[in-house]
């Protein structure tokens, strides 16, 4: 629930500026939200929450107490602990992506890249890779070659074959760039 959110930063922060980016996905409805706020001006956390506890307990019909549970009794129980600590997984956070592509372009000193790049639950399953001058293609496919099997978003710094000065080098730096971001 939003209290006193600022509503522009939360719209900023959802909207995606990958045009180029295809899922297979289902797409999101953006909804029009509102802060609470808005509607009582004096809402604080605390009410909130009393407010959630008054109807759970009316809608339950429920007289006990609340009960409070600390870190160390949550962590007591398997199923909160489990929970806890798939949450910051790769395999939870990345891992259920659903299949996209995505095609970048980027212009270099040496002339234009264009790349495809097609993933499944965070795994890449290929990137081509496509000089407009048609040069390099071998290195360009040494490359793509080497994104294959990678977590998208966590390509590893070094790749085989490809020197740090080479041009297919400057590729792979962007490529880590923009997957990253």
């Amino acid at each position: 629930m939003l209290l006193s959110s600022r509503l522009h930063v939360l719209g900023d922060a959802l909207r995606v500026a990958k045009d180029t980016m295809v899922t297979k996905g289902v797409a999101s409805v953006r909804s029009p939200v509102r802060n609470l706020c808005d509607f009582r001006a004096d809402i604080t956390h605390e009410s909130f929450v009393e407010a959630v506890v008054w109807a759970f307990r009316e809608e339950y019909h429920i007289d006990e107490p609340v009960q409070f549970v600390n870190d160390e009794q949550a962590t007591a129980i398997d199923y909160i602990r489990h929970g806890m600590a798939e949450l910051p997984s790769w395999d939870w956070a990345f891992g259920q992506t659903p299949e996209f592509t995505y095609k970048l372009r980027q212009s270099f000193s040496w002339g234009d890249v264009t790349a495809d790049l097609h993933s499944r639950h965070g795994i890449i399953l290929s990137c081509d890779l496509v000089a407009a001058d048609g040069t390099m293609q071998r290195d360009l496919q040494t490359v793509g070659a080497a994104l294959r099997g990678q977590k998208y978003g966590f390509v590893d710094d070094k790749v085989e074959g490809v020197a740090a000065t080479d041009p297919a080098r400057e590729v792979w730096s962007w490529l880590q760039r923009e997957m990253s971001s």
